[in-house]
């Protein structure tokens, strides 16, 4: 069975994408209501929260396959938990039915009163994390 993901941190950077699953997938620009987005400490990635008169950019992800998940799954780490969330598409409003990593709350402490900036995350950390996850993976060209 497949799945949609909204991705709205690293993954949807193309590069850290193939790093992380060894192939990019195709992304369209969505939005997901009723969630804040915010840095974690000491962290190069974002965690979102519920936040009901925010909204967080990022993307959707069409027809993402178990095993896709499972990678996913072992790449968010034990602070970030899959819940199925309402996602918005911004050309006419509709709202479908996806996936994305949600914060578990024994981890909100780690937040900071910022949101993550993805062309900081770009400019700053990119190159590096997709070289590390390239090699944790073993994706990187040999």
């Amino acid at each position: 069975m497949y799945e949609r993901l909204f991705t709205y941190g690293t993954l949807q950077f193309p590069a850290m994408m193939r790093a992380v699953l060894g192939r990019t997938l195709a992304m369209r620009p969505a939005e997901l209501p009723g969630f804040a987005r915010y840095q974690v400490r000491r962290r190069v990635f974002p965690g979102v929260v519920p936040a009901p008169q925010s909204a967080v950019p990022g993307y959707l992800i069409e027809r993402v396959d178990p095993i896709t998940l499972a990678w996913i799954d072992d790449y968010e780490g034990p602070p970030f938990r899959r819940h199925r969330v309402a996602v918005r598409l911004p050309d006419d409003g509709t709202e479908i039915e996806a996936i994305t990593y949600i914060l578990r709350p024994r981890y909100h402490c780690l937040l900071l009163d910022r949101d993550w900036d993805p062309e900081h995350f770009r400019r700053q950390w990119h190159d590096a994390y997709v070289r590390e996850y390239q090699r944790v993976y073993g994706t990187g060209d040999a």
